[in-house]
């Protein structure tokens, strides 16, 4: 992730989340309770790899659930103080996740 001077991730406190799936151990890390903004973004470490799931002013959680035998996230963002935002759903596929849906129909 660049570095952005308007939201430096150092005013921010990481929580790691451990979970296993497909036998492998992952990590959501949630960047929460910032000073200008509540929430940061959320990052998942999927065999070996970083990954962004949401961006900045994420909402405080990430869901998830098993449906057919796959694995799904589900979590949102939006656009700092300005009332757009946008519930994501992610699936994990072999070595991977991948946004499956998008929706900003219920934004401000």
């Amino acid at each position: 992730m660049q570095y952005n001077k308007n939201f430096p991730l150092e005013f921010f406190t990481p929580k790691a989340y451990r979970f296993s799936v497909m036998n492998k151990e992952s990590y959501i890390v949630s960047y929460e309770k910032g000073e200008k903004y509540p929430y940061g973004p959320k990052f998942i470490y999927f065999d070996d790899k970083p990954q962004i799931l949401t961006g900045w002013c994420s909402y405080p959680y990430v869901r998830a659930f098993i449906l057919n035998q796959e694995h799904y996230f589900e979590s949102g963002s939006g656009c700092c103080d300005c009332g757009i935002t946008v519930m994501e759903l992610f699936k994990i596929e072999a070595g991977r996740v991948r946004l499956i849906h998008g929706d900003s129909s219920e934004s401000d």
